[in-house]
């Protein structure tokens, strides 16, 4: 059975701003923003310091990225296109087939074009705020934070 890793040792290249470890097996590693360095994903997933890593994810912030597996999966795949933004250390046609030799890199960083984050604004906040009992009465739904989306 594979033993996934659950701590990052190595040693990466100069192009990894920060690394945190999101769970087993799964890095996340802050890079140059898109706009500064467009390949950054593709040469982090040809770094031998990222090897053992089975998946590797390239973010414009690491520490909020894995703030929260909220944070984690938003930040994750709102931010890719499966067509464009997935990377490895060797992909290989086999067949009709691409084969990824891990580790796989999914660049998760804004990219050009993509929409801002969306904030609520003041008055509306304070309006949902007033009334969430009324919009749910049973009160067994938890209010997040407008200003983070509930992300951490």
């Amino acid at each position: 059975m594979r033993k996934l890793p659950t701590e990052f040792r190595g040693t990466p290249g100069g192009i990894a701003r920060k690394v945190e470890v999101f769970s087993p097996g799964c890095l996340v590693v802050e890079a140059p923003s898109y706009s500064e360095d467009r390949d950054a994903a593709a040469r982090i997933a040809r770094d031998p310091a990222f090897a053992e890593w089975p998946l590797v994810v390239v973010s414009d912030d690491a520490v909020r990225h894995v703030k929260s597996t909220m944070n984690f999966l938003w930040a994750t795949f709102t931010r890719f296109d499966p067509a464009s933004d997935v990377h490895a250390a060797k992909i290989e046609l086999v067949g009709n087939h691409p084969s990824y030799t891990p580790p796989i890199a999914i660049d998760a960083r804004m990219k050009p074009g993509y929409p801002e984050e969306l904030f609520c604004d003041e008055g509306t906040a304070r309006t949902v705020d007033r009334r969430w009992s009324e919009y749910f009465p049973d009160g067994k739904v938890e209010m997040g934070d407008s200003d983070r989306a509930s992300l951490a």
